[in-house]
């Protein structure tokens, strides 16, 4: 079974739904799939460099000028995607967020199984069947019988082999709620904040706080945990979320809303609502002072993590694609 995978990026940008593509992906070459990577991830960015090996996994992946969504990418993007498909026969495709979007009159004339990863965007009727991140995100759609959920995984390529004193966070945009954590360093002078900036750097905002540090993306998110000892999550918006999955990885408890998905991701980490800043003071002084109960919170995040059943999900979806794949031959 030969798979392609197409994601608007690729690691190393700090966007959940490409990590979730990337780790679907790789999970599907450990049994036994020939996997490629079709991806635009785009000079336009500001970025020169490609992804490092760790984020690879072993994965062809393949950079093309397919364009960016805000400069109208329609005409080349198609060629671009129905000339590789040409070139390399894939069996089956997965794709995620924008590609079945904006190919949707297209993808289905390609006559090759299509199976969509779902976060913010619709579910398409002619995808095969589909995978949410989230039960919130499922029960907004209409699904069929062979779709699934798979909360976003996360594996050992982020895994820091120590820790800094930073409090964390990723992406300092509006609905990642980075209002809140200005708030919280305003109040906190005394703590060092690291943010990881995104994909997306002129929707950014940012603050002259002094105890703020910006960052760009790293090759390896091992750089961006191994500065943090506390990550925050204050997302308005959330389908699922895939930082307290790697924050707990990492030996890092998680504070988060509970937007969304994030009550099922974050649900043995600490749960507090936006609006309620002295608990979130609170919980961050807590935590940094009290050993017993910063590990507490990993312990039993960690423990919530092991009912995603990862292995069993991964199992399935490549039983799943692999009979597609056989119906259509």
């Amino acid at each position: 079974m030969k798979i392609l995978t197409l994601s608007d990026l690729w690691p190393p940008y700090p966007g959940g739904a490409e990590r979730m593509t990337c780790n679907l992906t790789l999970a599907l070459q450990e049994r036994g799939a020939e996997v490629l990577v079709l991806t635009s991830y785009g000079k336009m960015l500001g970025f020169e460099h490609g992804p490092a090996a760790s984020f690879s996994g072993g994965v062809p992946v393949h950079f093309r000028n397919i364009g960016c969504r805000a400069n109208n990418r329609h005409e080349q993007g198609w060629d671009c995607i129905r000339n590789f498909v040409a070139e390399h026969k894939p069996d089956i495709i997965l794709t995620h967020q924008f590609f079945p979007d904006e190919f949707r009159e297209e993808l289905p004339t390609l006559g090759i199984p299509i199976v969509q990863i779902v976060h913010a965007s619709p579910r398409w009727p002619y995808v095969k069947f589909a995978i949410y991140n989230s039960e919130y995100t499922r029960k907004r759609h209409t699904i069929s019988d062979k779709d699934m959920v798979i909360h976003p995984p996360a594996f050992e390529d982020c895994v820091a082999s120590f820790h800094g004193k930073a409090i964390g966070f990723i992406k300092p945009v509006s609905h990642k709620g980075v209002d809140l954590v200005y708030k919280i360093a305003e109040k906190l002078p005394h703590r060092h904040f690291v943010v990881l900036r995104g994909e997306w750097w002129h929707f950014d905002k940012l603050s002259n706080l002094p105890n703020v540090e910006y960052i760009a993306p790293v090759d390896n998110m091992r750089d961006f945990y191994r500065r943090c000892q506390l990550m925050l999550v204050p997302s308005t918006v959330e389908d699922a979320g895939t930082v307290p999955q790697e924050a707990t990885l990492n030996g890092i408890p998680c504070i988060s809303t509970g937007a969304g998905g994030l009550v099922e991701t974050n649900a043995g980490g600490l749960i507090i609502p936006e609006h309620d800043l002295d608990g979130w003071l609170f919980q961050i002084e807590n935590l940094l002072k009290i050993p017993t109960a910063y590990s507490a919170v990993v312990e039993r995040q960690r423990a919530h993590l092991q009912t995603f059943n990862w292995k069993n999900k991964f199992d399935k979806l490549y039983q799943s694609m692999l009979e597609l794949c056989n119906e259509t031959r």
